[in-house]
C-alpha cells in the first residue's frame, strides 16, 4: 500500500477543517472570557511585539510568565502575533483554534496509522477526536491555545523521531514550552520503542534527550505555577485517604466522558469522595485496574496497544489531583487524554475480534503481535494488507462513522456556551447547582430581583469556600445596591483577604499583581498596606506606571 501524498494531508485537513468550522460556527464571534482577560487582553506583556519584549516573554522567572503563572512563551509569543493581527476582535483567536484543531486531528490520524491501524480506520478515529464533545472546550476557550499547540507539536515530535530525532526533540521542547502537559510523549516514546523491540543505543540516547529538554522546560514552569498558591492551600479533601479515592473516581469521569460525552461542562466540581462506598471511586477503580491490567498483559507480549494506554495515564498523572486545583476536572484536560483511550480502545476491540475497523480479519500472527508486521508497515508507509476481507469490520467502520455523527451533534449543541462567560457560568451551574458557579448566578439572581439577604447569603457562601475574585464582585453593577451595606462589605473584605493570603505567600510580585493587592488592601480598609503596594509597584516599573501614579495619588501622602 502506497505511503499518503502531501497533497492526501493537504486534502484531508481542508476536509477537517472545514467540518470544525461549521461545528464551530456558534462559538466564532464569542467574547473573551476569564482566563482570556489575563492571558490576551490585558496582558500588557504581548500587546508589544518588539525584540525586548519577545526576549522577557522567554525569560524563564520573568514577569511575564508570573504574570500568567505558566512558564509557556511559545504559548505567549502566539498570543502576541495574533494580537498584531486581530487586536481585540476575537473572531481570528477563534479561527485560528478551529482550524489547528483540524491539524492535530490529522496529524493523530497520522500517528494512528504509523502504528498499523488501518487507514480507513485512522481516518475515523482521527474524525472522532475532531467532533468529540469533550474537545469544545479546549477549542472554543481562546487562552487554550496552547492545549491545541501543545498536543499538535507533540505529535510531529512523535511523528518525526524515527527519521529525524533531533528536529523531534525541537518539536517536544516548542510542545512543552507551550504547555507543560506534553510530558505525555516521553513514556508514549518510551514506550513505543519497547514494543517494537527493535531500538538501539542511538535511540535510547535521544529519548534521553527527550528527558533533558522536558527537565530544562519544567523547573520555570514549576516555579512560575507554584506560585498561584491553589495547590497548597486549598483543603478540599480532609485526609490522604479521600483524596485517592476522589482522584480514583476523577479517573472514572473522565472515562465516562471520553467514551459517551457525558458529563462534559466547565468548570467541573465534583465533589470529593468522603467514602469507601463512593460510587464514583467504586467504578474508577474497577476500571483503573481492569485497565492497568491491560496495559501490563499487553506491555509484556510487546503489543501496541500497551502505548495508547500508557499515553492515557501519562496524560490522566498530572491532573490527577495530586496536587489539587481549584476545579480538579476540566474538559480540556480530557484532550491529551483522549487520544490514548481511543488507541487503547481500538487496539483492544480489534484484538478481541480479530477484525479490524478496515473490515479484515487480522491474520494469528497478527494478533499474537499487536497488529500487522513492523517490517511491511515500515516498507509501505501504512499497514500491510496482508489479510482475508471480513464483512463484520465494515459494520464496525459503519459504527464509527455513526458515533462520529453523534458527537458532531453534541458538539454544536455546546459550542455556543462559548459565547460568552454568563452562557458559560449557567451551563457550569446547571451541571452543578451547589457549585460556585451556581451560587455566583444566584447571588446576582437575588440582587436582580432586590432580595438582598438571599443574595448576601450566597455570596457569604462564596466566601467561606474561598472565593477570592473581590474585584469581580465589587464592580458588578448588580450588586450596587448592597455596596453600601456593612454585610456585603464584609463579604467583600473577606474574598480581599482570600487573595492576599494566597499572594502574600509569594516570594515575587509582578507589578499587576501588586496593583490588584493594593486594591485588595483598599477594600479590606487597610489603606497603609494599600500605599505600600502601590509604593512598591512604582519602584518596580512596569505597564502600569500611570495607572499606579494615578491612583496611588488618590490615596494621598505621597502621590506626587
Amino acid at each position: 500500500m502506497a505511503r499518503p501524498t502531501a497533497l492526501t494531508w493537504a486534502l484531508l485537513w481542508a476536509a477537517f477543517a472545514a467540518l470544525a468550522l461549521v461545528l464551530y460556527a456558534p462559538a466564532l464571534r464569542g467574547a473573551f472570557i476569564a482566563d482570556d482577560l489575563g492571558y490576551v487582553l490585558n496582558n500588557a506583556y504581548i500587546h508589544t511585539l518588539d525584540l525586548p519584549h519577545v526576549l522577557a516573554i522567554f525569560e524563564p522567572w520573568g514577569d511575564a510568565s508570573l504574570f500568567t503563572a505558566n512558564y509557556a512563551p511559545i504559548h505567549l509569543l502566539a498570543h502576541a502575533l495574533q494580537w498584531q493581527a486581530f487586536g481585540p476582535l476575537t473572531f481570528g483567536y477563534h479561527v485560528t483554534n478551529v482550524l489547528l484543531h483540524a491539524g492535530v486531528s490529522v496529524l493523530l490520524a497520522a500517528l494512528f496509522l504509523a502504528t498499523g491501524v488501518p487507514r480507513s480506520a485512522a481516518l475515523v478515529l482521527g474524525a472522532l477526536f475532531l467532533v468529540h464533545p469533550g474537545n469544545v472546550e479546549a477549542v472554543a476557550w481562546i487562552f487554550q491555545l496552547k492545549t491545541v499547540m501543545a498536543l499538535g507539536l507533540s505529535l510531529l515530535a512523535l511523528l518525526a523521531f524515527e527519521r529525524r530525532p533531533a528536529l523531534s526533540a525541537l518539536f517536544l521542547a516548542l510542545a512543552l514550552l507551550s504547555k507543560i502537559a506534553a510530558l505525555y510523549a516521553i513514556p508514549v516514546l518510551a514506550a513505543l520503542l519497547w514494543v517494537r523491540g527493535q531500538a538501539g543505543r542511538r535511540e535510547w540516547a535521544w529519548l534521553g534527550v527527550w528527558c533533558l529538554v522536558f527537565a530544562a522546560c519544567a523547573l520555570p514552569e514549576f516555579v512560575a505555577f507554584d506560585r498561584l498558591g491553589h495547590a497548597t492551600t486549598l483543603e478540599r479533601y480532609p485526609d490522604a485517604a479521600a483524596q485517592v479515592r476522589s482522584m480514583v473516581g476523577i479517573g472514572g469521569r473522565y472515562l465516562v466522558m471520553a467514551f459517551t460525552s457525558l458529563g462534559i461542562s466547565p468548570s467541573h466540581e465534583p465533589p470529593p469522595a468522603l467514602s469507601w462506598l463512593d460510587p464514583w471511586w467504586l467504578f474508577g477503580l474497577a476500571a483503573l485496574a481492569a485497565l492497568a491490567w491491560r496495559t501490563v498483559v499487553t506491555l509484556r507480549s510487546r503489543k501496541t496497544e500497551a502505548v495508547f494506554w500508557i499515553w492515557a495515564v501519562a496524560a490522566f498523572a498530572p491532573v490527577s489531583q495530586v496536587f489539587p486545583f481549584l476545579y480538579p476536572m476540566a474538559d480540556r484536560y480530557l484532550y491529551f487524554i483522549l487520544p490514548g483511550l481511543m488507541g487503547g480502545a481500538y487496539f483492544a476491540l480489534a484484538g478481541a475480534l480479530g477484525v479490524d475497523l478496515h473490515g479484515r480479519r487480522s491474520l494469528p500472527a497478527e494478533r499474537a503481535s499487536g497488529g500487522p508486521s513492523d517490517r511491511a508497515e515500515r516498507a509501505s508507509g501504512g499497514p500491510s494488507d496482508r489479510a482475508e476481507r471480513a464483512p463484520g469490520g465494515r459494520a464496525w467502520l459503519a459504527a464509527g462513522i455513526a458515533l462520529s455523527a453523534v458527537f458532531a451533534l453534541h458538539a454544536f449543541s455546546r459550542t455556543p456556551i462559548w459565547q460568552s462567560e454568563a452562557r458559560m457560568v449557567a451551563a457550569a451551574a446547571l451541571r452543578y447547582p451547589d457549585g460556585i458557579g451556581a451560587r455566583w448566578m444566584r447571588a446576582r439572581s437575588h440582587a436582580e430581583l432586590g432580595n438582598r439577604s438571599a443574595a448576601l447569603e450566597e455570596l457569604r457562601a462564596l466566601a467561606d469556600a474561598g472565593f477570592d475574585h473581590f474585584m469581580i464582585v465589587t464592580q458588578d453593577p448588580v450588586f450596587a445596591s448592597l455596596a453600601s451595606t456593612r454585610q456585603f462589605q464584609e463579604i467583600a473584605a473577606r474574598m480581599a483577604e482570600n487573595w492576599v493570603s494566597v499572594a502574600a505567600a509569594r516570594s515575587r510580585h509582578v507589578q499587576p499583581e501588586l496593583v490588584q493587592m493594593a486594591h485588595a488592601h483598599i477594600i479590606m480598609g487597610d489603606l497603609a498596606s494599600a500605599r505600600s503596594a502601590y509604593e512598591r509597584a512604582l519602584e518596580m516599573g512596569g505597564p502600569l506606571d500611570a495607572q499606579v501614579r494615578l491612583e496611588l495619588g488618590r490615596l494621598g501622602d505621597g502621590g506626587s
